[in-house]
């Protein structure tokens, strides 16, 4: 009987975790790192990886599962919604482990679904994963029996928007001190075994990695040579702090798993373009500057007009159900839907639009056919049009349709209609400028109104250690959920665009190979 102990390190750099495992800073994982068979993990295509998780959770594209973000677009009400299972359901891939028996552990993996009714072990979403989505826990009570154990989750509210100094150490604190309340119940649910498959991801790297990438977002002038080099440093101390976890992890679980495997599903690098600028783009193109500044609901002009600093202050301080239900409330009315044809909806690293499609959206005004494809391609030109001020560089690296990405998506229809791809400016460059729709400025040239200098990059990595497990094998995301139940001998279900990670690993016979025994059964005896 096979069993796996999967632990996530959530959008950490490769080359980052290398120079540090070089270092001697990370010497745990150098040490597992010896005879394991390890990799790359890539997102393809990449237009998506913001929303890596569904992907991973499910084994499936994006196109079948139709996750663009975690505020999603509902056609048929308007508006936007938090992402919800009731109506974009999830079948994560350990379901079929839950059929053959199986126990599980599944810690904070970001957007998991809650579990079914069948579901044996233990399950806990939302306690510090940096993306706020579809938070549950499993036995009853858990969640509060941690609460009253370890406190408040230490990672806290993302403080989105413009940063300070004392903001980026704040975060570097609460980053570290995640680390460690995470690796305490994780340790704390291992003993509570035994376990077929235990999945944990830690989520603080992620959070810094967005802030702490680089100090290019804060004046950092002022800032004495101590506090400066501390801040310099702060994100290679979080990945030797997820280091020191993994040692107190792997002692916890005392070899009690046949194999390891740890993985980053997506990785982090330097913020790369101007993408937050693709609304002022778009309301320049589409003539409507004027009615963006006075147009919308009240709620949708207010939070537009009040300070971004009071309005993250507020929201902050909101309980979480209360953001939640304000999100629809605002965004039903950000837009005149009488006469918009095109919206932004959330984005990330590419930029993502909607088309007021008439039969699809409830208000839609745009024709199907040849007006629809008409408007995408008047678009396309129009941003293509667009140069760097500084540089000359054309704004748009190109213009695709998700339904392009994904023909056969069976929910292609939540996705945005295209994805725009925005070049990358020079940092200070005073705008943008077009022959036929003139100049438009960047407010702060030098930062982003997000905050982030970092930002998600669709290459992760992975290590699987364990009996002959050795050579270097690059994957993709889709690969992870084959690759589980493979290893626990489960075949995967049919559909999966994955393939198993485990060819040629010694001892291997996924064909073969029948389910496990439950864990609570083989091991009554221990």
């Amino acid at each position: 009987m096979s069993s796996l102990l999967l632990i996530g390190f959530d959008a950490t750099d490769p080359e980052r975790i290398d120079r540090l495992v070089a270092e001697g800073r990370m010497p745990r994982l150098a040490e597992l790192r010896q005879g394991a068979r390890r990799g790359l993990l890539e997102s393809r295509p990449d237009a998506f990886v913001n929303m890596v998780w569904p992907t991973l959770v499910s084994g499936m594209q994006a196109g079948a599962h139709g996750w663009h973000s975690a505020k999603m677009w509902r056609a048929e009400r308007m508006r936007l919604e938090y992402g919800d299972t009731d109506w974009l359901p999830l079948r994560p891939f350990w379901t079929a482990l839950e059929e053959a028996g199986a126990r599980l552990g599944i810690l904070d993996v970001p957007f998991a679904p809650p579990p079914s009714a069948r579901f044996e072990g233990v399950f806990l979403s939302g306690w510090q994963t940096h993306d706020e989505a579809l938070a549950g826990s499993r036995p009853a009570g858990l969640r509060r029996r941690l609460l009253r154990r370890h406190g408040r989750p230490a990672l806290g509210p993302e403080l989105f928007g413009p940063q300070t100094p004392a903001t980026l150490e704040s975060l570097h604190r609460r980053a570290l001190a995640s680390v460690r309340q995470f690796a305490d119940i994780v340790c704390e649910t291992l003993g509570e075994g035994p376990f077929d498959l235990f999945l944990a991801v830690f989520g603080g790297a992620h959070r810094a990695g967005h802030y702490l990438w680089d100090l290019s977002q804060i004046d950092a002038s002022a800032l004495t040579a101590e506090r400066r080099r501390a801040l310099e440093g702060a994100l290679d101390e979080i990945y030797a702090a997820l280091d020191a976890a993994l040692g107190r992890v792997l002692d916890a679980a005392g070899g009690r798993f046949d194999r390891v495997l740890l993985f980053s599903a997506h990785g982090m690098g330097p913020s790369d373009g101007w993408l937050h600028m693709l609304d002022a783009l778009l309301a320049r193109i589409e003539g409507r500057e004027r009615a963006t500044e006075s147009g919308g609901g009240l709620l949708y002009r207010l939070k537009k007009r009040l300070p971004w600093n009071l309005v993250r202050e507020v929201t902050t301080r909101l309980p979480a159900a209360v953001n939640r239900a304000l999100v629809p409330l605002w965004s039903q009315r950000m837009h005149d839907w009488r006469t918009t044809r095109l919206f932004t909806v959330p984005f990330d690293v590419h930029g993502f639009l909607r088309v007021n499609l008439r039969g699809r959206e409830r208000d839609g005004i745009v024709a199907p056919g040849g007006e629809y494809e008409s408007l995408c391609a008047e678009l396309a030109e129009a941003l293509e049009g667009f140069a760097d001020m500084a540089s000359g560089r054309p704004v748009s690296a190109g213009v695709v349709h998700s339904r392009a990405l994904f023909p056969d998506g069976e929910r292609t229809d939540r996705l945005p209609d295209l994805v725009v791809r925005i070049g990358d400016p020079v940092r200070g460059s005073p705008g943008l400028v077009s022959p036929r729709f003139g100049e438009i400025r960047f407010p702060t040239p030098d930062r982003f109104p997000s905050g982030r200098s970092g930002n998600h990059h669709p290459r992760g990595w992975y290590l699987l250690a364990g009996p002959g497990a050795g050579a270097v094998a690059d994957g993709r995301v889709v690969d992870l959920a084959p690759t589980v139940l493979e290893t626990l001998g489960v075949p995967p279900p049919g559909g999966l665009p994955g393939r198993g990670l485990l060819a040629g690993l010694s001892g291997h016979k996924a064909e073969t190979a029948g389910p496990p025994a439950p864990a609570a059964a083989a091991r009554g005896a221990e």
